[in-house]
């Protein structure tokens, strides 16, 4: 008895969990293609358009440049790659890590600090707002984000640090370096059997498209704007499905255990 009431409510909770999952995953499809398009194509449907010489960006609005990573940036290069575990400290010179590192923005929320010594040492590698940070090996290699203004003159731990020309505006490279395309090329370049690595020349040589710098702002805003809204349904479906399968195990444990009565719900 109890065994059929509970395979008869679960079955219903749980075809209702893979709906929200279904839905989720359907809006996290449409998040990635509103970006690909928008860092590609632009937002004008109907500027001309021209073919990019790249096959995987295609044909790309008629007067965006199209160019390696390394012509529209000042420098391109590695982080602090010595050991650092001697220098940390409880105070100190913030040093990015690539745990630190999600995709286009940094979570501030486990900072690390070495002391200024170890950072002065290596001051060639300071940090500035604005450099353009990618992971460079390990399970998210290749995820990248902007460093903001609280992080300024710091450090960062084997990362690539990429600093743009003033012309440039840095939010719009780190949402073109996390979109597909970019992803599909570090996937093809990067080196190692059992996980994508990255370097300085693979990065400088990723094929880039170049808009004027107020329409890197405006394409930066929309792409915000748009996966603002996505994010806020994914996360309230995410909500959902975390108190249906926490309502499914109360439900099992009320069951099984008689503090539920289900003569009426079986007889029903």
């Amino acid at each position: 008895m109890i065994a059929s009431f509970l395979d008869r409510k679960t079955a219903a909770i749980d075809t209702l969990i893979a709906k929200k999952q279904r839905l989720i995953q359907l809006l996290q499809e449409k998040r990635t293609a509103l970006i690909n398009q928008a860092v590609t194509k632009g937002l004008d449907p109907k500027v001309p358009m021209k073919d990019s010489g790249v096959p995987w960006i295609g044909r790309t609005p008629q007067h965006w440049g199209v160019k390696l990573f390394k012509r529209v940036t000042s420098r391109i290069e590695v982080g602090i790659a010595e050991a650092a575990t001697h220098a940390y400290a409880d105070q100190g010179v913030p040093i990015v890590r690539s745990a630190n590192v999600r995709t286009n923005y940094i979570d501030l929320s486990d900072m690390a600090y070495i002391q200024r010594w170890f950072a002065e040492k290596n001051s060639s590698k300071y940090l500035h707002a604005g450099d353009i940070l990618t992971v460079r090996t390990g399970a998210n290699a290749g995820m990248t984000a902007v460093l903001p203004e609280e992080l300024d003159h710091a450090q960062c731990f084997t990362l690539l640090i990429a600093t743009p020309d003033s012309q440039q505006f840095p939010p719009f490279y780190s949402y073109y370096i996390n979109s597909s395309f970019a992803q599909s090329f570090f996937a093809v370049e990067g080196w190692g059997s059992a996980q994508v690595n990255l370097s300085v020349p693979i990065l400088q040589t990723l094929p880039i498209v170049e808009p004027p710098y107020k329409e890197q702002q405006e394409i930066v805003s929309f792409i915000q704007k748009s996966t603002g809204m996505i994010d806020k349904i994914v996360s309230k479906n995410k909500q959902t499905i975390k108190k249906l399968q926490e309502y499914r195990q109360s439900l099992i444990t009320a069951a099984v255990t008689g503090k539920i009565d289900i003569r009426e719900e079986v007889a029903a």
